[in-house]
C-alpha cells in the first residue's frame, strides 16, 4: 500500500534531484517483504489518467534496511 497499490492516482511521486533527469523517492517497508513496483507518467491535472507505465518485468525489492532499488525507462 506504501506504493499506491497500483493505483496512479495513489503513486509515490518522486522528486527530481540536482542529477536531472534522475528522479528518487523513499518510503518505509515492514522488513522482509518482496514489493514489485514499475515508474510511471501520469497525467498531474488528473492523476487517475496513466500517460506511460513502465515496460518490461516488474522492478522487485525485498525490503531490509538498507535496501534500495531502482528503475528506469
Amino acid at each position: 500500500s506504501q506504493l499506491g497499490n497500483w493505483s496512479p492516482a495513489s503513486a509515490v511521486r518522486l522528486t527530481d534531484t540536482s542529477s536531472y533527469p534522475t528522479w528518487k523517492g523513499s518510503i518505509a517497508l515492514p522488513a522482509g517483504q518482496n514489493v514489485e513496483w514499475k515508474c510511471l507518467i501520469r497525467n498531474e491535472a488528473d492523476a487517475t489518467l496513466v500517460r506511460q507505465w513502465q515496460s518490461g518485468g516488474n522492478n522487485q525489492v525485498q525490503a531490509a534496511a538498507g535496501a534500495s532499488t531502482s528503475g528506469s525507462f
